[in-house]
């Protein structure tokens, strides 16, 4: 049974984590989206060294990506208000372009196994050989790691989401609003005419102020008492 992450890269939480993931994705997504719609209606490739695809892989990609953004916005949704399901949709559909995204790394991967690569002779054009295949391998088990890496954390925070329930407050959300309580507890001494002076009011479960400045003993110059016995001289 694989076990739910606690932490994203080893010491963000899982809910910056997540933050932080959907918004690499959202831009990822609309970069893609503005990529393929210039190609398809304006035959304009934004990125010179982009290969050439056909116009279905830059179809298919475009609505990936639309509908990615609707799904990245709901996620967002979803933790903000702590509703698991609108994560969990998010979850499926980052699996599903995971999937097609491995599909296309191995295939790609696969088909620049073969070597083509000049050299100054045949122990060139080997050396070369090896450095090309195990970029080619190393960086599409890369690719699939992190991807896999990612799935992961989103289902963790998922999890984490159901186990604790979507009305529940994380350790986060308890200092989120403490300031907003000051001012209100602070307004509401004050209608009360309670909140002043330099003593404390307790009234119900609100108090007012700690103790304020105080005066030396016999005004003495000191900003202290004497406690010295026998005393020592003013």
């Amino acid at each position: 049974m694989v076990r739910p992450a606690t932490q994203f890269c080893c010491g963000l939480s899982l809910r910056a984590g997540m933050q932080v993931i959907l918004g690499v994705h959202l831009l990822l997504c609309l970069v893609m989206l503005m990529t393929s719609v210039t190609v398809l209606l304006f035959n304009v490739n934004l990125f010179d060294g982009m290969p050439a695809h056909s116009s279905w892989s830059h179809l298919l990609t475009a609505l990936s990506s639309f509908w990615g953004v609707f799904f990245i916005v709901g996620a967002f949704a979803g933790i903000k208000n702590r509703a698991e399901p609108f994560v969990r949709v998010y979850l499926y559909y980052f699996a599903l372009v995971s999937l097609i995204d491995v599909i296309f790394i191995v295939s790609f991967a696969v088909m620049h196994l073969s070597c083509s690569v000049g050299g100054g002779g045949s122990g060139g054009n080997a050396f070369g050989c090896g450095v090309h295949r195990v970029t080619n391998v190393f960086g599409a088990v890369l690719g699939v790691v992190i991807q896999l890496y990612i799935m992961w954390v989103i289902w963790s925070f998922c999890e984490d989401m159901r186990e604790v329930g979507s009305s529940a407050m994380g350790l986060g959300d308890l200092t989120a609003h403490i300031q907003d309580k000051k001012r209100s507890d602070d307004a509401v001494l004050d209608a009360l005419g309670v909140s002043s002076g330099p003593y404390p009011v307790d009234y119900g479960s609100l108090s007012g102020p700690g103790v304020g400045g105080g005066k030396t003993i016999f005004g003495g110059s000191k900003p202290f008492h004497e406690v010295r016995y026998p005393a020592g001289p003013w």
